[in-house]
């Protein structure tokens, strides 16, 4: 609504609008989603669509089959609704379907179309007597709607004289004074004022009817519902690191600092940062396609802009994606004998946190560049795994080939591996020695394990600002791919 329209005012025109929708009964019911939460029935939620564009009283509106999946009481409720705004100097454009004789009677003027041609397009109450001049009478006690339709409708099993009535109907309409009418108007409005047009397109005006802070508190706020109405979301991922969790802690248990635990030790830090990886960037692979098409139609009707919107869904996000990284790190890190100093604790728990965030922010670039869930679902794994590889774990960073260096530069798992395993080691003096075989090194100190990675800790504040980089990289990628998106019509 306009800026200059009051609280108050809004709220009554909210009220106003469901109690001539039938919507009261359901004002506190949550609309729900298909298969996942039960919410209001499918005529309410046609009816609802229908509300939201009602609400600011456009002076224009296009309604396509409004009335589908609606009983016959709640379809003439609502065209009696575009009957009174047309009444009140709006134009009403409206797709209708088997509308009963009542619902007919309502519009003013019909257009009837087939085959590409006009059949008649004039006022409602002259479609029967144009049709009858033409010899086709609408019988008494019949729909007339129903019998013009049938009328000019192409009849499986006699196409010829379907064929030869519509050529008929629309030969007749061509050359009567409804058609004449219809294009002498025409011909008054082929002739724009230039001036007018000049001054509508200079105009300064925004296309938005709320400030941006307006904007984003209000998005931010069903953002946040949204996440509070769907806790079964919640639940699983809470279960799920959990559950991890404690697997990881009881595989990994009281690893001392010795040969095998300098394995073991490592293993378990990458494996915080694959499970951290995987899991977020699957929480979030379908975050956009599914309200895709509601942004969308919401942001070209000006409600709010692209990135109001996407913040909105980002800082909504952001709580549960720092609280899975700490439930994780506090039940593992102790359990499996990590460097057992608080500020060790709270490093490694910053670099997951981080990790987390770097990895939403790629599932959100999953999630935008595609519509479809299926083909973003088919691809992450396709740029994920690649990216793994270059971590530090499976492949030394001296055997990385130069034409895959690329890989690495933003693989945030080098950055961050390289981060786990110095706060891990470096402040590690003595390090038991029994060697397995002859060949086989001995690392007796942490220094050691860290240099045979070739990692150093003269890294650590590059690292840190990489992560950051990508953190903010991957979601302006996102945002550029939300962005386009949304232009499309």
């Amino acid at each position: 609504m306009d800026k200059s329209i009051s609280y108050d005012v809004r709220e009554q025109r909210v009220d106003d609008v469901m109690q001539e929708l039938g919507l009261t009964k359901c004002k506190d019911t949550i609309i729900g989603t298909q298969s996942v939460v039960k919410g209001i029935s499918g005529g309410e939620k046609k009816r609802l669509s229908f509300a939201a564009e009602v609400l600011t009283n456009p002076p224009l509106m296009i309604v396509d089959e409004t009335t589908s999946g609606l009983d016959s009481f709640m379809a003439e409720n609502v065209v009696e609704t575009l009957k009174n705004m047309a009444s009140r100097g709006r134009t009403v454009l409206c797709v209708i379907q088997q509308p009963s004789s009542e619902v007919y009677e309502l519009f003013d003027r019909v257009i009837l179309m087939t085959e590409g041609r006009i059949a008649y397009m004039g006022p409602v109450k002259e479609a029967t007597t144009f049709f009858a001049s033409v010899g086709f009478k609408c019988p008494s006690y019949t729909n007339p709607a129903d019998y013009l339709v049938h009328t000019i409708s192409l009849v499986p099993g006699d196409e010829e004289n379907s064929i030869q009535r519509i050529q008929t109907v629309c030969d007749s309409y061509e050359i009567s004074e409804y058609s004449q009418q219809v294009q002498s108007a025409i011909d008054t409005f082929t002739q724009p004022d230039e001036a007018m047009v000049e001054e509508e397109a200079f105009a300064d005006r925004s296309l938005y009817k709320a400030s941006w802070l307006q904007q984003f508190r209000v998005v931010f706020w069903r953002c946040l519902l949204i996440n509070a109405r769907t806790p079964g979301i919640t639940k699983v991922r809470l279960f799920q690191v959990l559950f991890l969790g404690v697997i990881f802690g009881l595989m990994y248990q009281g690893q001392e600092h010795d040969q095998a635990g300098i394995m073991n030790i490592n293993g378990c830090l990458f494996i915080f940062l694959t499970n951290q990886t995987f899991n977020n960037v699957n929480n979030v692979i379908n975050a956009f396609p599914m309200e895709v098409p509601i942004f969308r139609r919401e942001h070209h009707n000006g409600m709010y802009r692209t990135d109001v919107y996407f913040l909105c869904k980002t800082f909504a996000e952001l709580p549960i994606f720092i609280l899975l990284p700490v439930i994780l790190v506090g039940i593992d890190y102790w359990m499996v004998g990590m460097y057992p100093t608080a500020g060790a604790f709270f490093t490694a728990l910053a670099v997951l946190i981080m990790v987390s965030n770097v990895a939403v922010s790629f599932g959100y670039v999953m999630s935008t560049v595609t519509d479809d869930v299926t083909i973003s679902v088919a691809i992450t794994p396709l740029c994920l795994i690649p990216l793994m590889l270059f971590g530090g774990f499976f492949l030394n960073n001296e055997s990385i080939p130069p034409y895959f260096a690329w890989f690495g530069a933003i693989s945030w798992f080098t950055y961050a591996n390289e981060l786990l395993i110095v706060n891990q080691w470096e402040n590690v003096d003595n390090i038991t020695c029994t060697p397995v075989g002859l060949d086989a090194r001995c690392f007796r100190n942490g220094t050691e394990v860290i240099e045979n990675l070739n990692y150093s800790a003269e890294n650590t504040v590059l690292n840190w600002c990489l992560l950051a980089v990508l953190v903010l990289a991957f979601r302006l990628i996102a945002f550029f791919f939300l962005f386009v998106g949304a232009r499309r019509k």
